[in-house]
Formats: structure tokens, C-alpha cells, sequence
């Protein structure tokens, strides 16, 4: 095997000879051939994918294969995640119950941008909302989703709905540094882990929705007749509508972002 550099990361991807490649024991029907990063060859149907479907319309023939390098989303594991969604129209079989049950659909959301499969993108936003709106997906996984496909809306619903009230449970496998009983959308109660998958924006926005709660909260506690014996935990794990405070948070933040891009230079306007 020799290595060449990729030209999307720059780093040595080593090259598989022929004989290195394994066809993929399910998808062995279409006109184009992806081969994964790790090697496995897949055929499918042009018209899945608008790339090839251009390739296809522009009389580039039926033999077209296509090599892979990206290490983390055009591995075998995803691209079968991607024909499962889309052929099968399969998502989430089972509830993502932890960080690495959500990566792959991270990944796939970055092999659906970099393929230009808008519909197939759109399409598992909205499997992810129906999930939510029924209980079938914890609120900080379809937060993280939402944050990672810069959809506010679905950050919004998943700090609204039902699904809101969860709480990480006291199960060291699925939540390691985070604190048992804690609302999982609760920025101190988050590993660094997930903390390095939320963009800043998203973030930020989510951090200062909770710091909006917890001084209001804490106020109300100090006047209440009857408080609770551990006032703090109560108002840590309550429930609460943080969507208005986030949205209205991020909306500032994306406002700034948009006056500090600089102006166009004189003369290059639109002709």
C-alpha cells in the first residue's frame, strides 16, 4: 500500500490496492460504486445522490466509482447508515442512549452537507422533531443534532417539549463525568466530551438561557413560603420553557456575527 494526502485533510490516507477492497454484502446493485474509506465498496442508485445523478444526466456512463477518504463521515459504517435512512427510511430503530449512539448520526449529517443531499438532510431533521414531539429522543441529543446542523428550531423543541424533563440517570457507561439527576440540558452537568461536539454559538446560547433560569429561579425560591429542603437541587432538576430565552439568545449572537463580517469593498459591488 502506498500514501498519498488528502486533499480534504491533509493527511497521509493510506491507498487501497484492488484486492484490498471488499464489496459490501448488501449494496451490490447500481450504477455508481462508493468505496468507504475503509475499503468497502458500495453500488447504489445515482439518482440517491444529486452529484451523481449530474454525473450520470452529463453522459459520464454507468462505471463511475467514486473513492472516499474522509476518516469519520464517508467510512462504511456511515454510508450504510446513509442507504438504511434513505432506501429503507430507517432512523433511530432504537433511542440513542448515549454520546456514541449519537456520533454516526453527527457523521451522517456531514456526509449528507458534503454530498449536496439536501432533501435526505431536511428529511432527518424533521425524523429527529417527530422524536422528540412522542418522547423517543432525549432532549440533549436532539439538541446537539439540532446545534450540529445550525437548526435553532429543533434546539428550540427539544428545550420544549416533553422530552425536556430528562434527566441523566445514574448509569456509569452511559454517563461517565456527568452529574446523576441532573437535567441534561443543563450546561454544568455536561462531559467535556459533549461539551467539544455543541458549536460555541449554540453554547453560548444554551449557557446564558440557563443562567436567565437559575437567577430567576433562585429569586423565586428566596420568597417562597415554603421552600423546598434542598432548594438548589430543586431548582437545578425543575422543569422549565427555556426555548424563548435560547432563541432569543442565539438571534443576538448570529445578529453580531452578521455586523461584524466587513463590508464590501468599494467597487465590488454587484455588476
Amino acid at each position: 500500500m502506498e500514501d498519498i494526502v488528502s486533499s480534504a485533510s491533509a493527511v497521509p490516507i493510506p491507498v487501497a490496492q484492488p484486492s484490498a477492497v471488499r464489496d459490501s454484502e448488501r449494496w451490490t446493485h447500481g450504477d455508481f460504486a462508493l468505496i468507504s474509506s475503509d475499503h468497502i465498496r458500495f453500488r447504489i442508485p445515482a439518482f440517491y445522490i444529486s452529484v451523481f445523478r449530474d454525473m450520470h444526466d452529463l453522459g459520464h456512463g454507468e462505471n463511475i466509482v467514486i473513492q472516499l477518504d474522509d476518516g469519520e463521515c464517508e467510512t462504511a459504517a456511515i454510508i450504510d447508515l446513509f442507504l438504511k435512512f434513505v432506501i429503507d427510511n430507517k432512523a433511530w430503530e432504537t433511542p440513542p442512549q448515549g454520546l456514541q449512539d449519537m456520533l454516526p448520526w453527527l457523521h451522517l449529517l456531514d456526509f449528507l452537507d458534503k454530498w449536496d443531499c439536501s432533501a435526505a438532510y431536511e428529511t432527518l431533521i424533521l425524523h429527529a422533531m417527530h422524536r422528540v414531539c412522542h418522547g423517543q429522543m432525549f432532549d440533549i441529543w436532539a439538541f446537539l443534532l439540532g446545534a450540529h446542523a445550525d437548526d435553532a428550531d429543533l434546539c428550540a423543541l427539544a428545550l420544549k417539549t416533553e422530552a425536556a424533563r430528562s434527566v441523566w440517570k445514574h448509569t456509569p457507561e452511559q454517563v461517565k463525568s456527568q452529574v446523576a439527576g441532573r437535567r441534561c440540558t443543563d450546561p454544568t452537568a455536561m462531559s467535556l466530551e459533549l461539551w467539544h461536539l455543541i458549536p460555541p454559538d449554540y453554547g453560548w446560547a444554551l449557557a446564558q438561557a440557563w443562567g436567565h433560569h437559575m437567577v430567576t429561579a433562585t429569586a423565586v425560591a428566596a420568597t417562597d413560603r415554603f421552600p423546598c429542603p434542598c432548594p438548589a437541587h430543586n431548582i437545578m432538576t425543575r422543569w422549565v420553557d427555556l426555548s424563548g430565552e435560547f432563541r432569543w439568545r442565539l438571534a443576538s449572537i448570529k445578529a453580531r456575527q452578521v455586523e461584524a463580517q466587513p463590508a464590501p469593498a468599494s467597487g465590488q459591488g454587484a455588476l
